[in-house]
C-alpha cells in the first residue's frame, strides 16, 4: 500500500513541537524506576483494561492481555464505567488514548478505532497511567507509567492495519515494566530508557542466525516525498532479511516461527524502531528515540554494530 505523507513543521511551531518530541519521544518503555512511588502504588494496583468500544480491535485488546499480562491483577471495564473507578489510586488504567496537540496545549479521549485515519497530526497510544484523577482528560504526558504509540508514519495509518501487533505492544509495556522491577533499575526517565535499552541490545547478536523480517509498506511509506526506508539501505545489512507482505508477517508472527525476527517502526513525532524476535514476541533492538523521521544509513550500520558484539 503507497502512502505519501506531509511531514509539516512550520516555523511558529517549531518550539511547541520539539516540546512535544522530548515529552512524548519514549514508546513501548517504562518510565519510573523502582525507587518511584509512582511505580511502587502501580505496582500494588489492579489494572483497569478499557475497552475502546470498536469489537475487532477490543478483542485484540483482551487477547493480548489474557496472554501478556502478568504485572498485576486487571479487569476489564467499558469507558462508561471508567467513572467508578478512575479517582482511585488502588486501580491503574491501561487505556487506548487519542491525544490532539496544538500550539498551546494537548487534549487527551478514548480512541475510536474504527474508520479513524490515523495521520491526522494526533496521536495515538497504547498508555498506562495510575489512577487518581477525575476523568481521561486530566492525564497528561507526565503521568504516564509506560506508552506504546501506533506507527501512523509508516505502516499503520488505520487502526485496522494494527489489529495483528496490539497483543504484542501490551506484551512490550508488561516486559518493561518486570524488567525494571527484576533488574531493581532506578533514577529519571532518561536513566530508566537507557538501562532498558541496553537490556534490551544484548540480545541482538541472535539476528546472525536469523532472518530479519521487513513490512514491504514500510519501503513504499513516505514522507515530505522521501521513503522512510529506502531500500538501498538494506544493503548495508549483511545478514538476512526479507521484504515481505503484512499478511505474511501476521501469518509467521501467530506461528510464533523461530527462523525469523521482524523490523518494524513506531513513529509519531520522533523516530523509533523496534526489532522483535517471533518466537517469543521479545524486543531484541532498539533505539533511544531522536530527531529526524526517516531510517537512515547510520541507524543500519548500528544495528549491525549490535548484531555483532
Amino acid at each position: 500500500m503507497k502512502r505519501n505523507f506531509y511531514y509539516f513543521k512550520p516555523a511558529g511551531l517549531l518550539c511547541v513541537l520539539l516540546f512535544f518530541i522530548s515529552t512524548f519521544a519514549y514508546g513501548q518503555y517504562c518510565y519510573l524506576g523502582t525507587d518511584s512511588e509512582e511505580l511502587q502504588t502501580f505496582l500494588h494496583s489492579t489494572t483497569l483494561l478499557v475497552l475502546s468500544g470498536d469489537e475487532e480491535f477490543d478483542k485484540k485488546l483482551e487477547e493480548g492481555f489474557k496472554e501478556y499480562w502478568k504485572v498485576t491483577p486487571y479487569k476489564v471495564v467499558k469507558e462508561s464505567e471508567l467513572s467508578e473507578y478512575i479517582k482511585n489510586p488502588a486501580y491503574s488504567i491501561f487505556i487506548p488514548l487519542l491525544i490532539r496537540v496544538d500550539m498551546q496545549s494537548s487534549t487527551t479521549t478514548l480512541m475510536r478505532p474504527r474508520g479513524n485515519s490515523f495521520f491526522d497530526h494526533s496521536r495515538y497510544w497504547l498508555a498506562l497511567y495510575n489512577g487518581g484523577k477525575k476523568s481521561i482528560g486530566k492525564f497528561t504526558s507526565y503521568d504516564e507509567i509506560a506508552y506504546a504509540p501506533f506507527d501512523i508514519y509508516g505502516t499503520e495509518t488505520s487502526a485496522e492495519e494494527s489489529y495483528f501487533r496490539i497483543p504484542y505492544m501490551i506484551k512490550n509495556i508488561n516486559d518493561a515494566v518486570v524488567l525494571v522491577k527484576e533488574k531493581s533499575m532506578v533514577g529519571r526517565r532518561g536513566a530508566i530508557i537507557k538501562s532498558l535499552v541496553s537490556e534490551y541490545n544484548s540480545k541482538t547478536p541472535i539476528l546472525k542466525n536469523k532472518t530479519l523480517l521487513i513490512n514491504e509498506d514500510l519501503l513504499s511509506s513516505k514522507i515530505d516525498s522521501k521513503p522512510v526506508l529506502d531500500v538501498e539501505l538494506l544493503k548495508l545489512y549483511p545478514y538476512k532479511y526479507k521484504v515481505a507482505k503484512q499478511s505474511e508477517i501476521e501469518s509467521l508472527i501467530a506461528s510464533k516461527d523461530k527462523n525469523y525476527c521482524y523490523f518494524t517502526t513506531a513513529i509519531d513525532y520522533a523516530k523509533q524502531f523496534f526489532v522483535f524476535d517471533i518466537e517469543n514476541q521479545s524486543v531484541v533492538y532498539t533505539i533511544i528515540p531522536g530527531s529526524g523521521i526517516q531510517i537512515e544509513a547510520r541507524d543500519i550500520i548500528e544495528l549491525t554494530n549490535a548484531i555483532k558484539k
